[in-house]
C-alpha cells in the first residue's frame, strides 16, 4: 500500500467516469427526477469542489481507500437534494397548471402535464 502511495491517482476525467458509473449502480432508479446529465453535472461539481486545482486525485492508494468512496457518497447526497428540489418544482408547476385551467386552452395544459410525467 505504501508503494502505491508514490503513484498519482486518476485524472479528474477518469475519476469522473468512475464515480458516475458507481453512482448509477448505487441509485438504481431510486431518484426518479435525476437524469444522466444531472448525475454527470453533480459529480463534476463535487470533484471540482474538493479538488479545484489538482490535475489528478490523490495517489493510487488514497483514491482506492478514501476518495473513490467519499466522492461517491457526497455525489449521492447532492443528487438526493436535487431530486427533492425537482420534486418540489414539479408540484409547483402542477399547482400553477391547475390554477390556469380557466385561462389557458385545455389542450395546451394537457400537453404540459403529459411532458411532466
Amino acid at each position: 500500500m505504501d508503494y502505491c502511495g508514490d503513484f498519482p491517482g486518476p485524472t479528474k476525467e477518469n475519476a469522473k467516469k468512475q464515480i458516475v458509473d458507481n453512482v448509477k449502480r448505487k441509485i438504481n432508479n431510486d431518484l426518479k427526477h435525476i437524469t444522466e446529465d444531472i448525475i454527470i453535472d453533480i459529480v463534476d461539481k463535487t470533484i471540482e469542489k474538493q479538488f479545484p486545482n489538482e490535475k489528478t486525485i490523490g495517489s493510487v492508494s488514497g483514491w482506492s481507500v478514501f476518495f473513490y468512496n467519499d466522492l461517491t457518497k457526497d455525489s449521492i447526497e447532492e443528487l438526493k437534494k436535487e431530486n427533492i428540489r425537482l420534486e418540489e418544482c414539479k408540484k409547483k408547476l402542477c399547482a400553477g397548471t391547475i390554477a390556469l385551467q380557466g385561462l389557458v386552452n385545455k389542450d395546451i395544459l394537457n400537453e404540459i402535464i403529459i411532458k411532466m410525467r
